[in-house]
């Protein structure tokens, strides 16, 4: 017998299908109304410089010390240890310089508390909202809007009811329907975790810039977690990237980027 395609399905992705002023104008409206109050919680972790060495210093020197490999020696001659001690040096000295621009930007003007604060949240709105356009919406989504391509693929391959009904113009359904590739009782946790990976594979590809390399790990990663989820009675090809059973996102200069998914059965 020929193979069968029991579902083949393709979603262009683009940051402008996306319209997330309604979400950036809530991001913003959060931080003014929470202006006051975001400094009073700082105020009680860090109440004065030894809970500054203690919680901000100790913290950073930590991570900045992963960040510095062992072996590195500067121009100046300074080892990894001399470059984080005087790193560590420098950020124990901060204290008055954090705290007077922290005052400052939580300080009343023109009437205005947190002023300071407040105009720094309205002038990053728009990068805000540029960046979950990007890394976020294409494949969350949101309730208002209709559901990303992470949750469409989460119904769609548990031949959830509603799922024919919120298709999209970018979505191209160019064989088969909706199909369940996992047992009953594993649905729920299958629709958790392709949901998830998704999301993170796509969020992954997108901070890369689309490199290829990024693309590949991750459809690497999210084919071999699906087929972990596969019903072995059903005798599907096994998910593969670039197999005949697949979920990958590609970025070519005709197609751009999408993500294609296709079930087929032996």
């Amino acid at each position: 017998m020929p193979d069968k395609i029991l579902t083949h399905f393709i979603r262009h992705l683009s940051p402008s299908d996306w319209s997330p002023q309604r979400i950036a104008e809530q991001w913003r409206d959060g931080f003014h109304v929470n202006a006051e109050r975001i400094n009073e919680k700082r105020k009680m972790k860090i109440k004065n410089e030894e809970d500054y060495q203690s919680r901000l210093v100790g913290v950073a020197t930590k991570k900045y010390r992963n960040m510095v490999h062992p072996d590195f020696v500067s121009r100046a001659g300074l080892d990894a240890n001399d470059i984080i001690t005087k790193h560590s040096a420098n950020l124990s000295r901060s204290y008055k310089k954090y705290q007077s621009k922290i005052d400052a930007a939580y300080e009343t003007v023109d009437g205005i508390p947190a002023k300071r604060f407040k105009d720094a949240v309205d002038h990053s709105k728009e990068n805000y909202a540029r960046g979950m356009a990007a890394r976020t919406l294409m494949f969350t989504g949101t309730r208002a809007e209709g559901l990303g391509i992470a949750p469409l693929v989460a119904l769609w391959l548990t031949a959830d009811s509603i799922v024919e009904g919120i298709l999209q113009s970018s979505d191209k359904l160019i064989a088969g329907n909706p199909f369940c590739l996992t047992k009953l009782r594993r649905k729920g946790s299958f629709k958790a975790a392709i949901n998830q990976r998704i999301i993170q594979a796509g969020s992954a590809i997108v901070k890369s810039a689309y490199g290829q390399d990024i693309i590949k790990v991750q459809n690497d990663e999210t084919n071999e977690m699906v087929q972990g989820f596969v019903d072995p009675a059903l005798n599907l090809y096994p998910f593969e990237t670039g197999g005949k059973s697949f979920i990958n996102f590609a970025n070519d200069p005709v197609k751009l980027f999408y993500l294609e998914m296709k079930v087929t059965q032996k």
